[in-house]
């Protein structure tokens, strides 16, 4: 590989790069992609507040739940970095809802080939709903064909 070329990706602060936000029983699982580069740190995650209120909007209860952390990225030389950052939680994220954007990226070498990818997520579940996110990639150009192709990709990250 010699350049990625990221489109579509969150830009909200800490969220920037963001691919995709979820939430199921017991966990907050927030995706990323990064730019190829020199290793560095990046700040990552969301602080959610949220307010109880009663009928008359007086407020019962106020909670905060702070998912941060600082990560390092690009530790490998010339590869793409995926990022997915779980965080554990009590199941009390009001107002908070999880959101997938339509992310991909472009791999080009030196002699001008290159290739198109969707970078998703897709949930696993059990009996009692989904447990947790799953990402995989996705040749963009055979994301809408009618070529067959595996209905559920393995993880190839």
């Amino acid at each position: 590989m010699l350049k990625a070329d990221l489109h579509d990706l969150a830009t909200d602060d800490t969220l920037t790069n963001g691919y995709a936000m979820s939430l199921n029983r017991t966990d907050l699982n927030i995706f990323y992609l990064w730019n190829p580069g020199p290793q560095t740190s990046r700040d990552v995650g969301v602080f959610h507040r949220h307010q109880s209120l009663n009928s008359l909007l007086q407020i019962l209860s106020v909670g905060t739940h702070d998912a941060r952390a600082t990560v390092q990225v690009n530790q490998q030389r010339t590869a793409l970095c995926l990022t997915r950052m779980i965080f554990a939680h009590d199941g009390d994220w009001a107002g908070l809802t999880g959101w997938t954007r339509d992310a991909w990226f472009r791999l080009s070498d030196t002699f001008g080939n290159y290739g198109d990818f969707n970078v998703k997520v897709r949930p696993s579940t059990d009996e009692h709903g989904p447990t947790e996110q799953i990402p995989y990639l996705e040749d963009r150009n055979l994301a809408n064909s009618t070529v067959s192709a595996s209905k559920d990709p393995e993880p190839k990250l």
